[in-house]
């Protein structure tokens, strides 16, 4: 947690399959071992398939879903729970 409160959201987007899941995978593990350490953290994580042209999608449809947090999630900079979900 910051003083003032707010907690540390991280979005990701990984090749979590296809041609470079190989590293998108051993990129996650690093932040989920980043996560044990910090513990405060919350970690979004989205596949982008090892499609370059995903990330923008991947990116505006988080916003989206967290247009009513958008703000306070650009101002985050603290702790906050452990949240990581790889997309299916």
């Amino acid at each position: 947690m910051t003083g003032n409160g707010s907690s540390l959201r991280v979005g990701v987007c990984l090749s979590l399959s296809e041609k470079f899941a190989r590293f998108g995978n051993q990129a996650l593990q690093g932040l989920r071992a980043w996560l044990d350490i910090e513990g405060s953290a919350s970690l979004i994580v989205e596949d982008d398939a090892s499609d370059p042209q995903v990330l923008p999608r991947v990116a505006a449809q988080s916003l989206a879903r967290r247009r009513t947090h958008s703000s306070a999630y650009l101002r985050d900079q603290g702790g906050g729970s452990h949240q990581c979900r790889p997309r299916a």
